[in-house]
């Protein structure tokens, strides 16, 4: 294939070589393909990632297909694994065991099976899922791998992302537009990851940098601590959408430009009452706050 291809020549396709979207919603093993559907498959693959293909009602992903079909190396998603669905012990690629338990809809099956999985593996996985912006392969969930919203599986973090968040958090910031790398279900893994295993945070990492507040509140400050001093304060204000969220690092991280933001999000009126509380031991907010009070026009003389 060398031109684009238009939906009806590819539901015309499709309809040719007798392929149908699954009815269980997961997506079959390539060996089960036949011949004729294996071939259009493959011209399709050549296409992947383009933009211009949208086989999603035929309950195919628009990417990893060459990985699907054997005709790129396998990561995570394609290494089998054994577990046991709905009372039946299978081998299977690593992303069908995830479908199925995924469209079983049993959140506590499937949270036993994850849970079973290394960390490593989990989170080598989840990047996978999460290479590509809006599109997951194999049509698999952003955050069943790894949901950081669970503060407490943050915290179980150790150092088995050392070889694979560095490469991940590259793939974000050199392969994925920026509007589609996604919020903080991808950053916390990655940004947590890189701290916990003691990689050095390389300056084109700091827009990964994720905030919280509540359970994530520790964790936040030590993702922030990771990054040089010199880079700190424009991290924060970069990452930073709320006020809610900028008054505790306000106080611990006190600088004018994190005033300044912090303004800019139109706090109210109790979070103003809190940052002029926070400017009586830092003398830097204290000013910022000055500056950017509303002058008081004077009465003029009669």
């Amino acid at each position: 294939m060398t031109r684009n291809v238009s939906k009806k020549e590819i539901d015309k396709a499709f309809k040719a070589v007798g392929f149908r979207a699954p009815e269980d919603d997961v997506l079959p093993l390539s060996r089960d393909l036949t011949p004729s559907q294996r071939v259009l498959f493959e011209r399709l693959s050549e296409r992947e990632g383009k933009g211009e293909l949208d086989l999603a009602r035929f309950g195919v992903p628009n990417v990893r297909l060459r990985e699907w079909l054997g005709l790129a190396r396998p990561g995570a998603l394609e290494r089998r694994v054994t577990f046991t669905f709905e009372r039946k012990k299978l081998e299977e690629p690593l992303w069908r065991a995830l479908r199925r338990f995924e469209t079983a809809g049993d959140a506590k099956a499937t949270a036993a099976f994850v849970k079973s999985l290394p960390m490593a593996t989990r989170l080598e996985a989840f990047g996978e899922v999460n290479s590509y912006g809006r599109e997951k392969p194999y049509r698999l969930q952003a955050e069943t791998l790894f949901d950081w919203r669970d503060a407490k599986l943050l915290g179980k973090l150790g150092d088995e992302a050392a070889s694979w968040a560095p490469r991940f958090a590259d793939w974000l910031m050199f392969r994925v537009p920026k509007d589609e790398r996604g919020g903080d279900e991808v950053k916390w893994p990655v940004f947590l990851g890189l701290v916990r295993a003691k990689v050095r945070i390389e300056p084109r990492w700091d827009a990964l940098l994720p905030l919280g507040s509540g359970a994530h509140e520790k964790l936040t400050e030590e993702c922030i601590r990771a990054i040089p001093r010199d880079r700190r304060d424009q991290a924060i204000v970069n990452a930073l959408t709320t006020a809610e969220t900028g008054l505790p690092l306000l106080a611990k991280f006190p600088s004018t430009v994190l005033v300044q933001k912090i303004l800019a999000c139109k706090p109210k009126k109790r979070e103003l009452d809190e940052m002029k509380k926070i400017g009586k031991k830092h003398e830097a907010v204290a000013a910022a706050l000055a500056e950017h009070a509303p002058t008081k026009k004077k009465k003029s003389a009669k």
